[in-house]
């Protein structure tokens, strides 16, 4: 990959992050109640990346298609 294209994707991921941040803070007051059906809610980004660092080689041979 490019450094130019690090730059642009890391900007993209950034903005992208920033303009949910009152839903990550919806969803972290959800997961915090009392008494919810949400409790799960903080092990799913670590399972989620657990799968993505486990399918990773395959994952890695996938053709980008723009």
């Amino acid at each position: 990959m490019k450094r130019n294209d690090l730059i642009r994707l890391s900007v993209i991921a950034g903005l992208t992050l920033f303009s949910y941040i009152p839903t990550f803070i919806w969803m972290v007051d959800r997961w915090l109640e009392h008494d919810t059906y949400y409790s799960h809610g903080f092990l799913v980004p670590f399972i989620s990346l657990f799968i993505v660092w486990y399918r990773r080689q395959a994952l890695s041979k996938i053709e980008i298609k723009p």
